[in-house]
């Protein structure tokens, strides 16, 4: 018995001097700055990923582009929010960061088609190779502050090279009422409205994916259909890269679709 006690004795010490082990309680992080000293609060970093430190070493980004505005991130996959959006011409804050020989920011710049924003990666596939126009590589200097310039799109690239795979349709609706536009049975959505309606003097801009023959192509309105062909000057066909405007106008059964102006293509030198 005497010895049954004793153990019961050792096993319950054991316990009592271990309840620091299974005690969790409330994780803490320690931060560091690039010193490797620790520090109360982090600064710096981008939303969608990267290291986060306390740093004097600033960046601050300048887009030369008088143009579009920019999306900057600090990794490739760009998920997340950017590091910094930035207007055309406009320049960033500041930005705490961390000493690097050899650092990549990525780019996401926005063209501007009558008014609505599209996001273009400059990326141009050659067979299986590509030629990367995404990014900006920049020396970050230890305790200064180092100025990042984002070039413009039409320095980067050919002045004549199509920017999209895609062609963009705009219809601007001068009907006495209210329009859809379908391809085939699908009636579809454009890219600056999350509804399929375009109202009286609305206008709507839709991405073609799969630009080609436009012989499906019809305007809706009430229980009536109106067939592209019945327009006189509107192509029996789209061209990817290429930006089409049409003009709806009449009024009860008299529809006219028309073309307006002539197609263009869709460059960093020549946009519509």
């Amino acid at each position: 018995m005497k010895k049954h006690f004793i153990f019961a004795a050792l096993v319950a010490l054991f316990f009592a001097s271990c309840t620091g082990f299974f005690d969790y309680g409330e994780e803490k992080i320690t931060y560091l700055n690039e010193d490797g000293k620790p520090v109360d609060q982090p600064i710096g970093g981008g939303e969608g990923g990267g290291t986060v430190f306390v740093s004097n070493t600033k960046i601050i980004f300048h887009n030369k582009d008088q143009n579009w505005k920019v999306d900057v991130f600090d990794l490739p996959s760009r998920n997340g929010s950017p590091l910094v959006t930035l207007n055309a011409g406009q320049s960033s804050d500041q930005i705490s960061w961390f000493p690097d020989s050899n650092f990549y920011f990525y780019l996401t710049y926005y063209i501007l088609l009558r008014g609505v924003e599209i996001p273009y990666i400059p990326i141009i596939n050659k067979g299986m190779l590509q030629d990367r126009y995404d990014y900006v590589n920049a020396q970050i200097f230890k305790d200064q502050i180092n100025p990042i310039n984002i070039t413009s799109l039409d320095e980067l690239l050919p002045f004549n090279h199509i920017l999209f795979p895609e062609a963009y349709l705009f219809i601007n609706n001068l009907y006495n009422t209210a329009i859809r536009f379908a391809i085939g049975s699908g009636i579809q959505t454009p890219i600056n409205g999350s509804s399929s309606l375009v109202n009286q003097n609305g206008f709507a801009l839709y991405k073609i994916s799969n630009p080609g023959n436009t012989s499906g192509y019809n305007i809706l309105f009430g229980a009536q259909t109106i067939d592209f062909n019945t327009s006189e000057n509107f192509p029996s066909a789209l061209q990817g890269g290429y930006f089409y405007e049409v003009i709806i106008s009449g009024s009860g059964a008299n529809m006219n679709i028309e073309l307006y102006g002539t197609p263009a293509a869709i460059t960093a030198g020549n946009l519509p």
